[in-house]
Formats: C-alpha cells, sequence, structure tokens
C-alpha cells in the first residue's frame, strides 16, 4: 500500500471520527426541556424585567409605599429522580425590594423584599411560589408567608378583577393574614398590613391595612 492511500484513510478516519464528536455534543434538541414560553407568559409579571424600576403604592391620604425591582433571572435547572436521566426546567424568581422597610442589623434580603418564585411543571403548568414578609404576635419579624397556587389552570383558586385608576386587573389573587404565627404583612416600616392583593399578569398591585382602614394601590 502507497503512502498517498495511507494518508487518504487516515484522514478519512479523521473525517469520521469528527463527525461523531459533533453528533454527540449537540443532544439539546434531543433533551427533555419545559421551558417558560408562549401561553404561559400571560400569567408572568414581565415588567418586572425593568431592574431598578421604581413602583408605586398610594393610599387615600397621599402616603406612598415604594418597591424597587432588584432581581429578574430566569434560568434552566435539572429535574428528575437523578442528573443523568433526569429532565430540564425553566425557574424564574423575581425580587422587588422594599424601600420603606429598614430591619436593624438583619441582612437577609427574605425580610426586606418581596418575592415571586416561578417553576415550570413537567405536566405543563407552573407552580408559583409568593413570598410575602410577615411579622409575629411578639413583635419579631419573620421570613414571611409563602402563597402557593398553579397557573394557568386556576380552578382551585379564587380568581377575581379589580379596577385601579381605570386600569382593570383580570387575574387578581387576594393574599389574607389569617391569623396563627403571623399577625401582619410588613411591606414599610410600622405596616400592619392584613391583605395583598396580586395580578399574574403585573404582580402585586395593593394592599390594606385593616387596622388603621388604609387601602394603598398601585399608581400606574
Amino acid at each position: 500500500m502507497n503512502t498517498t492511500i495511507l494518508k487518504t484513510l487516515a484522514l478519512l478516519f479523521i473525517s469520521t471520527l469528527l463527525l461523531t464528536s459533533c453528533n454527540q455534543s449537540e443532544p439539546e434538541n434531543d433533551e427533555e426541556y419545559y421551558k417558560i414560553e408562549g401561553a404561559d407568559l400571560d400569567y408572568i409579571p414581565t415588567s418586572y424585567q425593568n431592574i431598578g424600576e421604581i413602583i408605586t403604592f398610594r393610599n387615600q391620604n397621599d402616603h406612598e409605599v415604594r418597591m424597587k425591582t432588584w432581581r429578574y433571572t430566569k434560568s434552566k435547572k435539572i429535574g428528575g429522580p437523578g442528573w443523568i436521566s433526569g429532565y430540564y426546567y425553566d425557574h424564574l424568581w423575581i425580587d422587588l425590594e422594599l424601600i420603606d422597610m429598614e430591619i436593624t442589623g438583619d441582612d437577609d434580603r427574605r425580610y426586606q423584599s418581596f418575592q415571586i418564585e416561578i417553576i415550570k411543571q413537567k405536566e405543563g403548568d407552573m407552580l408559583n411560589r409568593v413570598h410575602i414578609p410577615a411579622i409575629g404576635p411578639s413583635g419579631n419579624s419573620c421570613s414571611g408567608l409563602i402563597n402557593e397556587f398553579y397557573t394557568p389552570e386556576t380552578t382551585n383558586i379564587n380568581v377575581s378583577s379589580m379596577t385601579i385608576n381605570n386600569v382593570t386587573y383580570q387575574k387578581v389573587l387576594t393574599f389574607q393574614v389569617s391569623g396563627g404565627w403571623v399577625d401582619f404583612y410588613t411591606l414599610f416600616n410600622e405596616s400592619t398590613i392584613h391583605t395583598v392583593y396580586y395580578d399574574m399578569k403585573h404582580g402585586i398591585i395593593g394592599f390594606d391595612d385593616t387596622v388603621n382602614n388604609l387601602h394603598y394601590r398601585l399608581v400606574n
């Protein structure tokens, strides 16, 4: 066998290896990946993507409470019984900083932020967790209450509409403190909030201080 034939065979062998390598390194088209996309976005407060934006709420006495968007992060997570044979899903984390809420000596942002967690499920729906800071009977702050619900299937939760400044929100959930180990939601210093109104598409749109009969609504 002459030198030319040997070189040709060697090149064919290397080319075959490269093609095989390329095919093995691109499995994403075949992987089991559940994404937040399409109609899912109708149930996600995408306006919070504007990092640094100030969100203002005002009551009937013109007192204002402010929040600021400081995180909107969507990441690809792995699920299932094991990482080798598992699947992938989208995980969205949103944080709103409570500008008018200060806790001295505590660096844990859970006490000073309104948090939204949205997890795409293998079954096609999304698990939503809304974390609201709260305060207990002793006056001590806690990490808050977590309100869970699934979208877009909303048959097991009460969904209503609410009109604020001539804008009607159609997918509103009402979160209430009902006693137990929590007295109030804490969205600003010395607040006594019992009720929070949350629209699935637009996020938090208002809250009520039933102790002082104050009603804060989104300035839209």
